[in-house]
């Protein structure tokens, strides 16, 4: 096949992706928007808040933006999916995504409402704890987890 061809199956097997574009489109703007929100941010008010207040206000913002692109990305993703990971697979990947973003949720808020109170070494510990309990919830989730190729 000459490279022309080759180039048209391969937009014919995009165009086949049926609602890809839009998505691709609306993840752009939503990456867009976050930057531009996150400069603006960053020029006018970042001064008015602390360094943990800030940096608790970046890790919800990437959440958002995060939570946004994948309602956008779900409904497309989930037309891929073999029918052999549906079911017991799927519950324990939910939960697995709720605790995560529960965890981030959580450390947010400790760095904007808290962080400020303690040092530096003091908030490290308190992050290794998250991280440990963090490890700990997944574990639970994972016993007796078969892998889906295997099941």
């Amino acid at each position: 096949m000459e490279g022309n061809e080759c180039d048209k199956k391969e937009w014919r097997d995009f165009k086949a992706m049926r609602g890809a574009a839009w998505r691709i489109g609306a993840s752009i703007l939503t990456v867009t928007t976050w930057l531009s929100i996150g400069i603006l941010w960053l020029f006018f008010k970042a001064d008015d808040y602390s360094f943990w207040e800030n940096l608790g206000l970046l890790i919800m913002s990437v959440l958002v933006l995060a939570a946004t692109n994948f309602a956008i990305w779900v409904g497309f993703g989930m037309r891929y999916v073999p029918s052999r990971m549906r079911g017991r697979s799927a519950a324990r990947t939910t939960a697995k995504a709720v605790a995560a973003i529960a965890w981030v949720s959580v450390l947010a808020y400790y760095l904007y409402t808290y962080a400020g109170s303690f040092t530096i070494y003091q908030n490290l510990a308190i992050f290794l704890l998250m991280i440990a309990s963090g490890g700990g919830v997944s574990a639970v989730l994972n016993i007796g987890a078969k892998d889906p190729v295997e099941a």
